[in-house]
């Protein structure tokens, strides 16, 4: 899982890392074949695209083609 937070922070997992060092850091991690080959981008509603798309460029540049968006509900 990916998280981009509304000021443009992301985390992979629980680790801090720069959106342009994502790729390398989705590489390292898909080496191990027995994991799934999608990754699920959990972004901030608030979070310009930029960041986002960023991230996007990252996972795409890992090889992952496969990107699923997670959302969450407002409570009313």
């Amino acid at each position: 899982m990916v998280a981009v937070t509304r000021d443009g922070v992301v985390y992979f997992g629980a680790d801090r890392v720069e959106a342009d060092a994502l790729g390398g850091k989705l590489e390292e991690r898909l080496k191990n074949r027995d994991i799934e080959r999608k990754v699920y981008v959990l972004a901030d509603m608030r979070a310009r695209w930029g960041s986002v798309r960023r991230v996007l460029d990252g996972v795409h540049s890992a090889g992952v083609l496969r990107v699923a968006f997670l959302v969450s509900e407002r409570k009313s």
